[in-house]
């Protein structure tokens, strides 16, 4: 089965602050297209923490393993799962400078989670939802 992973954050920049996050996950049925969807309040946390556990609210929404296709705003979260998270767990959580990995707890979780399904990163590509998740993020409530 082939799932699509949408997910937004409406945090920018490095500063900690209270953000809103949302995902869709979407799948052909044979009664044609069937999405599940989620928007949270994240708190005290960095544009890219609320990046990595939007990702993770997604996933852990997930019950078979499936090749996915998660479109992201994250250039972060897909260079460090394509580029340096088998070398961070083979050195025990390290980072190529010798220091702790930042958010190490959330990465292994996402490691995870991951594991099992096949999958490929899409960054800020367009796509159906792309609009709708970014009005949703920014919503006053």
């Amino acid at each position: 089965m082939q799932v699509n992973i949408y997910t937004m954050s409406n945090a920018r920049g490095i500063k900690r602050q209270n953000t809103r996050v949302g995902y869709i996950l979407s799948t052909q049925t044979s009664k044609g297209e069937a999405t599940r969807s989620n928007f949270e309040l994240l708190e005290n946390v960095t544009a890219n923490q609320s990046e990595l556990q939007v990702l993770i609210l997604a996933l852990k929404r997930m019950n078979q393993k499936s090749i996915l296709h998660i479109y992201t705003e994250s250039e972060y979260i897909k260079n460090a799962v394509e580029n340096w998270l088998d070398s961070w767990k083979s050195n025990n959580w390290i980072n190529a400078k010798g220091k702790p990995v930042i958010n190490k707890k959330e990465w292994q979780e996402l490691d995870k989670l991951l594991a099992g399904h096949a999958y490929m990163f899409h960054v800020k590509e367009e796509h159906a939802y792309r609009k709708w998740l970014k009005s949703e993020v920014n919503r006053k409530e």
